[in-house]
């Protein structure tokens, strides 16, 4: 695999790399220095993904419903509002089983882009039935993205966490609870935390590692 592409997966957004295509490309060999520290980042970066997508498994499989209907997914939404504006966070809020909204609200301070990864990321939980945050870490892991491996364009499909599948006991995944406004690891972890809450699950022994 090529090195940007290789840097583009586990860099990201966040060192201005959203476009693989915007990689410079760098003549010649990196000095040993630098080729030995970049291949440590990236062999800490591998290990960091691996251990998150262990833990993300361990939450789907903990995170389960005895039963859900409209009540249910109102109490969700309502606990995440309510998480959210005590914190003072920017957030889009859904929460739907497949096919059917059950609830939204955007808190002060959200945009309509909120509103529009919201979309995208629960689509992904549709087509996976698995977090869009491991979906994304998987990508990161192979180097590729949703488009280039399943032909699933960016306009519709956002591999970014925030989105968790909606889970009941007997039925699987039957939708998703999603939010947006925050880096993405901690929307992912902040729906985790309020379903930890609801289900009476210990937050502490399945929240994600500190980054």
């Amino acid at each position: 695999m090529h090195a940007c592409a290789v840097a583009h997966a586990l860099l990201g957004d966040a060192f201005g790399m959203g476009d693989p295509g915007r990689c410079v490309k760098i003549e010649g060999n990196l000095a040993p220095g630098i080729s030995s520290a970049f291949t440590s980042f990236v062999i800490l970066k591998l290990m960091d993904i691996a251990h998150d997508l262990q833990t993300i498994v361990a939450q789907e499989k903990a995170l389960v419903f005895p039963r859900f209907d409209a009540n249910r997914a109102w109490e969700v939404g309502a606990y995440l509002h309510e998480i959210g504006k005590a914190r003072g966070l920017a957030l889009a809020i859904d929460v739907r089983t497949f096919g059917q909204p059950l609830f939204f609200c955007a808190l002060d301070g959200a945009t309509p882009d909120n509103v529009d990864w919201a979309r995208r990321k629960g689509n992904v939980v549709a087509h996976f039935r698995r977090s869009s945050y491991a979906i994304g870490l998987r990508m990161q892991q192979a180097g590729t993205t949703l488009a280039e491996k399943h032909a699933l364009p960016a306009s519709e499909y956002a591999s970014h966490g925030g989105a968790f599948p909606l889970t009941v006991a007997g039925a699987g995944v039957i939708g998703s609870v999603t939010v947006s406004g925050l880096p993405q690891r901690s929307d992912h972890e902040l729906v985790v935390e309020a379903l930890c809450a609801l289900l009476e699950q210990d937050y502490s022994k399945l929240a994600l590692a500190r980054a």
